[in-house]
């Protein structure tokens, strides 16, 4: 049986979040996703589309695994991230492809589906993405979920980059305990990066002087690296 998936666009831009930010990419933004977090600037590929789109073309949903690699193996940048939606939920065609691409392996995750983190993916991807939920910010606490799917990533062998989006509306305790998830992982794995990353909005950067103050109090007492980034790719209107 041929490996297909469902996926929205495929196209390169430059990295715009996280610690990567900055470097030219090829995007892959599959369709569907698990969560519907208000904020969500894609929120057209919760759902399937009937095509994928890539530059002027428009290829019929599902995507073969052979023509997927046909289209990664024809662009530029050493750099994949596979985002979505979420894209875990074809953590299967994934690993078939990720054996197939010479390339560096970035995944964007929402950080819940830690039943999908098989072997083949802890050791082939370079950098897991993963993204806290805030409550203030979806009206959920998924901060057990959280812990479950980066307890799952302790064998990793790439690089695990948490990053929290915040608003104003963020409280002092969200904080510090997305501070307290990232340490107690660094206790075990090394290989982990802290992103706070204010909410943006309209071009306009969401972080008051206090949260400035937190976040800046949390990196003095750091053994690990930890960033405050904003969201560039909304500030350079990138894709």
């Amino acid at each position: 049986m041929i490996m297909k998936a469902y996926i929205n666009e495929i196209f390169t831009s430059i990295q715009g979040e996280g610690s990567l930010v900055g470097l030219p990419f090829i995007f892959v933004r599959f369709a569907e996703c698990n969560l519907r977090c208000p904020y969500c600037d894609t929120k057209f590929s919760w759902e399937r589309s009937e095509f994928c789109y890539f530059g002027e073309e428009q290829l019929e949903n599902p995507i073969s695994i052979d023509k997927f690699i046909e289209i990664i193996s024809s662009l530029p940048f050493n750099y994949l991230s596979f985002t979505g939606g979420e894209p875990l939920l074809n953590s299967e065609f994934i690993e078939e492809a990720i054996e197939k691409i010479d390339k560096k392996i970035f995944i964007e995750t929402n950080g819940t589906l830690y039943e999908k983190l098989s072997s083949k993916l802890l050791d082939r991807v370079s950098f897991w993405s993963m993204d806290i939920k805030l409550p203030s910010l979806i009206k959920e606490d998924l901060f057990d979920t959280h812990i479950n799917f980066i307890n799952n990533l302790k064998k990793m062998k790439g690089e695990l980059i948490i990053k929290a989006i915040f608003s104003t509306e963020t409280e002092e305790e969200e904080l510090f305990k997305v501070y307290k998830i990232a340490t107690d992982f660094y206790k075990v794995n090394e290989r982990v990066k802290l992103i706070f990353q204010p909410f943006t909005q309209n071009g306009e950067i969401k972080l008051s002087k206090k949260q400035l103050d937190i976040i800046y109090l949390i990196m003095k007492s750091q053994n690990f690296e930890i960033r405050l980034i904003p969201q560039i790719h909304k500030i350079l209107s990138l894709p």
